[in-house]
């Protein structure tokens, strides 16, 4: 995605939903809302539709919701990632994914913290 092949990065997203068990049909909607509405429809999908990713980490689940267009979502899946205290949140300040949200003051507040818990 980042590298500008969409494509190849919602079939790697699909595999990677497919491994975690999100049934088929799930997968064929999600396939439907990337070509009909691009990128931030296939993630709301996934986010939001049937047979949704359930046990994905918080700290993708940010991604997913920054991808999709939707600040607000992503901060709080990013503040119940630290509650976890997962540790893909090392990667927040690097991840590219995140770039609209490092000006937030929570963003900044909940790197901080990883930062010094390191």
């Amino acid at each position: 995605e980042v590298a500008g092949e969409p494509d190849l990065a919602v079939a790697a997203y699909l595999a990677g939903l497919r491994i975690i068990g999100v049934p088929e049909q799930s997968l064929k909607q999600y396939e439907v809302a990337y070509r009909e509405r691009g990128l931030a429809g296939f993630y709301r999908g996934v986010l939001s539709g049937p047979g949704r990713a359930t046990g994905v980490s918080e700290t993708w689940r940010a991604q997913l919701y920054a991808r999709a267009g939707e600040p607000e979502r992503a901060i709080e899946s990013l503040e119940r990632a630290y509650a976890k205290r997962e540790g893909a949140l090392a990667w927040m300040n690097v991840e590219p994914t995140f770039r609209s949200l490092r000006s937030d003051a929570r963003f900044r507040q909940i790197a901080a913290q990883v930062t010094r818990r390191n």
